[in-house]
C-alpha cells in the first residue's frame, strides 16, 4: 500500500496538468563384558528448520503487471535463532508507455529491512515484524514534438512499519501472509513547484503482503 500511495501521488502530481502503485540419537549400546561389538549411533533426525528462505509476491506482481507496471517483489529471510530472523524485501517496478504524441516513463526501487519474531520455534506460525523501508520513484512525462509542457518528478519515501502475520511451512515450501501499519515520510521534487508541494507529505498507511517460495 505504501508503494501504491507513492506511485499514485506521483502520478497525480505529474499528470495533474497533462492530458491524460532447521542429532543424532544416542545409541544405548551397553556391551557385554567379553563382547567386542560396538554400539551403533542412531540415524540423524530430519530437520525442517533451514537457514534461509527466498519468496516472491505473486499477487502484487500480477496486479501491477495487469495495469501495465511490471514488477519484481521478493522476501529474503535469514534465520538468526529459533524464534528470530532477519528479513529483507527488495522491490523493483517500472512503466514505459508511449503513443505518437507523448510518452510516460516511471521507475521505482525500494528496500525494506527488519526482523521477524515467531511465537513458536522453527520460524513458522504467527509472527510480528518491525521494519524500516526506503523507496525512490522517478517519472518523466514528455511530448515528442513540443517539449514546452514536459514534466519530471521524483519522490523519496522513508517508511516505518510493524507487520503481523502467519507463515506456513511444508518441507522446503514456505508461504506467508501479513498486514502492516506504519508511517511514511515523503519528500519530492518536480519541474513544477506546485507539483513538488503536492508530492511531499507524511501520513499513516497500511500494507498487505502474500509471499511464497522455498527454504534452503
Amino acid at each position: 500500500m505504501f508503494k501504491r500511495i507513492i506511485v499514485t501521488s506521483l502520478l497525480v502530481a505529474v499528470l495533474a496538468n497533462a492530458q491524460d502503485d532447521y542429532s543424532y540419537g544416542d545409541s544405548d549400546g551397553s556391551s557385554a563384558t567379553q563382547s567386542s561389538q560396538e554400539a551403533q549411533p542412531a540415524a540423524s533426525a530430519p530437520s525442517n528448520d533451514y537457514s534461509m528462505s527466498v519468496s516472491i509476491h505473486p499477487i502484487s506482481m500480477a496486479i501491477f503487471s495487469l495495469i501495465g507496471m511490471p514488477s519484481i517483489i521478493a522476501t529474503v529471510e535469514n534465520n538468526l535463532g529459533t524464534h528470530l530472523s532477519l528479513v529483507s524485501r527488495p522491490e523493483l517496478m517500472w512503466l514505459d508507455v508511449s503513443d505518437k504524441d507523448e510518452s510516460i516513463s516511471m521507475f521505482l526501487v525500494g528496500l525494506y529491512e527488519g526482523v521477524r519474531y515467531y511465537f513458536r520455534e522453527g520460524h513458522r506460525g504467527w509472527y510480528v515484524s518491525p521494519q524500516i523501508g526506503y523507496e525512490h520513484v522517478s517519472m518523466e512525462y514528455t511530448y515528442k514534438y513540443d517539449h514546452d509542457d514536459d514534466k519530471e518528478a521524483s519522490v523519496n519515501a522513508f517508511v516505518f512499519v510493524v507487520y503481523g502475520g502467519y507463515k506456513y511451512t511444508s518441507g522446503r515450501f514456505v508461504m506467508a501472509m501479513d498486514v502492516g501499519m506504519g508511517y511514511t515520510v515523503m519528500s519530492g521534487s518536480a519541474s513544477d513547484a506546485e507539483d513538488a508541494e503536492e508530492i511531499a507529505g507524511n501520513g499513516f498507511g497500511f500494507d498487505l503482503n502474500f509471499s511464497m517460495g522455498f527454504a534452503f
